[in-house]
């Protein structure tokens, strides 16, 4: 078969098993190996799922639990809303500046913590709530602590 039939072929199975409310991750894996199987071979499937089971017992993701349970400290504590006061003071006469600090402290939690997703998640739970209850829109909200969240990764 022709490369794009090949790839017709996946995305309609892909639309098809979410359509069963199949879960995406597990609709994406099952094609996935399916195409490994087609284009590989049948034997490298094993090794998707041995590399799989090797990355869970890495220690680089104990930490991620442990970052995010900072941020819902310093949430839950108060200091967070402090933060974001002190924040709201210096910034007040930049447009969006809570939005500008935002990214700035998600720059600095990057640098603590060098992960992407627990950036975005720690910073998610702190910052959002906190721009939501002084007036910024959800979307700008959302949409700043994700693009500070990308910064973890560098």
């Amino acid at each position: 078969m022709i490369p794009l039939l090949w790839f017709a072929a996946f995305v309609a199975a892909l639309i098809f098993l979410m359509a069963l409310r199949i879960p995406v991750a597990v609709s994406m894996g099952l094609i996935g190996m399916a195409g490994t199987m087609v284009f590989v071979s049948p034997r490298a499937v094993v090794q998707i799922a041995n590399l799989a089971y090797s990355q869970t017992g890495s220690f680089v993701l104990v930490v991620v639990p442990l970052f995010v349970l900072m941020g819902e400290v310093i949430a839950l504590s108060g200091m967070g809303a402090s933060l974001f006061r002190a924040a709201a003071l210096w910034l007040r006469r930049l447009p969006g500046g809570l939005a500008i600090g935002t990214i700035a402290a998600c720059t600095g939690f990057a640098a603590v913590c060098g992960s992407s997703p627990v950036t975005a998640a720690t910073m998610g739970a702190l910052s959002v709530p906190e721009m939501v209850r002084r007036g910024y829109s959800r979307r700008l909200a959302l949409g700043a602590t994700a693009a500070g969240g990308t910064l973890g990764i560098l």
